[in-house]
Parts: structure tokens; sequence; C-alpha cells
């Protein structure tokens, strides 16, 4: 197989790419039940998260590997900081996790292009790297690129932190056979990706020469969980669109320096979902999208079914019906005042009293499953 670069699906064509995926799709006896039967691994692996969780890290320990946990930015920065104290050469494979932690932009660890080009004739003494998928029945790691470089330096680093969402697991062999098979197909519109492995993570033995651990973090992504009609936009969050399919549905993006997938779907749920109205307003063309996702969702069914959750909450707030005072309708407004401190602030200084408590927020996936099992 000739090299595939990352540039040939950012200038590749609309039609070329549609062509190709075409072409990989008559591949597949039934590619419709072959989405539907991702979708429900994805389902199932949703709904025994804490299982997977459980079962990959006692996998883990078991070789010697050690399991980082980063419920939120601060969180697995902090889990980082120490190995990056610790050891004077580092550098990260870029990737989603590493851009939600701004290794580069804000804590100056260079990418590994960049420490090549600035250290000639050096190699990092740890890599962070963005992991694939996890395979909880084993406690493996599978990396994928389209980079024979990143490929290179991945196989022969000695150290490695592998970084992964909740949302990358896996049950079994057969589940990563499917889940890299259709996410190859709609990611670069291949059967494979042209360099993956599945890595052993732990520390070194007579069979593998290198330290590896791995850092799981939530960043919001439980987010979608409570949602119970959009978790099926769970799946998607460790999908990489290519951007020529992105620039067809959202043509006046940036589509340099933003993902448009995530910016017009996923954050909106993975933040506070219910001040983003245009995105629900936005969803004409979202049917057509389901033709490049490698899961059965029906994108506009969700949509549709938040807008109207949506309106609903709106138009059915409690204190827009109790208070009719323009005043009343500012302060409480659900839109303006979300965060709770100001809240609640709010209601003590304006309505209830000085010993108005409100109920405490309820704790992120993380948090609830593994806050009296382990320190975060």
């Amino acid at each position: 197989m000739n090299e595939i670069t990352q540039e040939d699906f950012n200038v590749l064509d609309f039609d070329s790419f549609v062509s190709k995926i075409q072409g990989q799709e008559a591949a597949f006896q039934n590619l419709k039940l072959a989405k539907k039967r991702l979708a429900y691994y994805k389902w199932k692996n949703t709904e025994e998260l804490e299982k997977n969780i459980l079962e990959f890290e006692s996998n883990i320990k078991r070789t010697g590997g050690n399991v980082l946990w980063g419920n939120d930015k601060t969180d697995s920065w902090n889990a980082l900081k120490g190995i990056v104290e610790s050891n004077a050469r580092v550098a990260f494979v870029p990737g989603k996790i590493a851009s939600e932690i701004e290794l580069s932009f804000k804590h100056n660890i260079p990418s590994l292009s960049r420490f090549v080009y600035d250290q000639a004739g050096l190699f990092p003494d740890i890599l962070f790297v963005q992991a694939k998928f996890l395979i909880s029945s084993t406690g493996h790691v599978f990396f994928a690129t389209v980079n024979k470089s990143e490929f290179e330096a991945v196989a022969n680093a000695k150290k490695i932190v592998f970084l992964a969402g909740i949302d990358s697991f896996v049950s079994n062999e057969a589940e990563l056979n499917l889940a890299k098979r259709m996410f190859s197909l709609y990611e670069i519109a291949e059967d494979s990706y042209p360099y993956q492995t599945v890595f052993k993570v732990g520390k070194p033995d007579a069979r593998y020469s290198q330290q590896i651990n791995v850092l799981i973090v939530d960043h919001d992504r439980s987010n979608i969980l409570a949602l119970e009609k959009q978790r099926a936009m769970f799946g998607l969050l460790n999908f990489e669109m290519p951007k020529v399919v992105q620039n067809i549905f959202w043509p006046l993006q940036s589509m340099d320096t933003e993902d448009a997938l995530a910016r017009n779907l996923l954050n909106p749920f993975l933040m506070d979902w219910t001040k983003n109205m245009k995105v629900f307003m936005a969803s004409s063309n979202l049917n057509k999208l389901n033709d490049f996702i490698p899961f059965d969702i029906n994108l506009y069914e969700v949509l549709i079914d938040s807008k109207s959750l949506f309106q609903s909450g709106v138009s059915k707030n409690l204190i827009s019906k109790l208070f009719k005072k323009e005043e009343a309708s500012i302060l409480f407004n659900p839109k303006k005042f979300y965060n709770k401190s100001k809240f609640q602030f709010l209601m003590q200084e304006k309505l209830l009293g000085k010993n108005t408590i409100l109920p405490e927020i309820d704790k992120t996936f993380i948090e609830g499953y593994f806050y009296n099992k382990r320190k975060i």
C-alpha cells in the first residue's frame, strides 16, 4: 500500500471522496447491518462503561501499567505535569485530547514534528499519544495514523502515555475489528488504516521494551450520557470526520482551524446544550450527513428531538410562570444565569432569603463512579 498522508484528504474533492467510500462500501455484504451492529456495540459499551473501565484498569495493573484520570482539563494536566517535569525531553503526537488539554498552546509541550525539527538527532524521552480505541477485556490500546513518521516514532518510543476519552472503549477483539474497519472507511475512505497496531500497556518485559501508561479523560463527555435520546452521539466523539465532508455541511467554518463536526453537533451537548438553539435550527441537511458516519444514527431525528425538548423547557420554565415582573424574568432567565453560584446568590438576595441552599450539582461521570474508590 502506498503511503497515505493527511494532506491527501485535505485536498481531495468531495466527489472523489464519495467515490472512494462507495468503492470500499461495496466490499461489505450488508453495510447497513454493519452500521447497526457497531451502533449496538457502542450502546452496550456505553451502558456498561463502569464495568469496562474497571476491567481495563484491572488488566493494566496486572502488567505493571498505570491508569491516570482526568475529570476535567485541569485534572488531566495535573496528571501529566509530574511526568513532564521528570523527563527532560517530552513531545506529543497531535490528537483531540492533546488539543483539549492545550499541551502546545498552554503548556509549551512541542509536537513530535516540532521536536524533531528543533532537536535534530535526539528523540523524546516520553511521548503523549492519542489512542483510537481501548480494549477493556485485554487492557490493550489500539493506535492508528495515516502518518508513517508518527507511527515509527510511537512504535520505537521507550515511554508512552496514551490519551483517551471515556468514549473510546470496545469490549473485545471482535468489536475492535469492526470498529476500526468502519472508522477507517469513513475517516479515510480505506478498508483499514495504513499504519495501525495494538499496544500492550504496562512495564517492559521479555516481549515488550516499552513502558506504557494511559490517561483516561472525561472533559464533559459524560454530559451526553445524561441525555437519553442524545446518547447516540457519544460514539461520534472519537470519530475524525474528513475536512472535505465537513466543508460540505458547514461551508462557512474556517476549516483550517476548526473541527466543524465538534463545533456544530457535539460541543453543544458536551457543554450547555440548552443555550444552543441555533444548532437545533440548522439541521436541514443532517439526514445526508448520516451517510458519512460509521454508526447507524439518525442525526436529524436526534436534533429534532433536542429542539422539541429545548422549546418545551423554555416554555414551561417555572420561574417565568410564577413571577411576572420584568426584573424577575431577567434575573431568573435560565439561559442567562446557568451558573449555580450566581443563581443561588440571586435567590438569596432577591427572593427566598439568606438561608436558601440549592441542591448540589450532580457529579460528573468519573466522580460519580470512582470518587469513593480512588482519588481523582
